[in-house]
């Protein structure tokens, strides 16, 4: 995707237009979009984990198994956002 013209600031001679700024409009909608996915793939992947730790620590008491220290996912899985 070519990149969009550099912004020149709007004046009262020459306002902001929507063919000026669409191509703006296009590129933060389409940063926003990949930024919420990630997000959200994250924040399944977390609850994912958290159920199967869960479920695992349910069958070691059904059992009576010593319950594991987990690490919390969201600390692991969310380190670098």
């Amino acid at each position: 995707m070519k990149n969009p013209p550099k912004p020149v600031p709007a004046t009262y001679a020459d306002p902001l237009t929507p063919d000026r700024v669409a191509p703006y409009i296009g590129d933060i909608s389409r940063q926003g979009s990949e930024l919420i996915t990630k997000l959200s793939e994250k924040i399944n992947e977390v609850t994912v984990r958290r159920a199967f730790q869960i479920g695992y620590m349910m069958a070691c008491q059904d059992h009576g198994i010593a319950l594991p220290e987990f690490s919390d996912p969201a600390d692991t899985v969310l380190k670098g956002l």
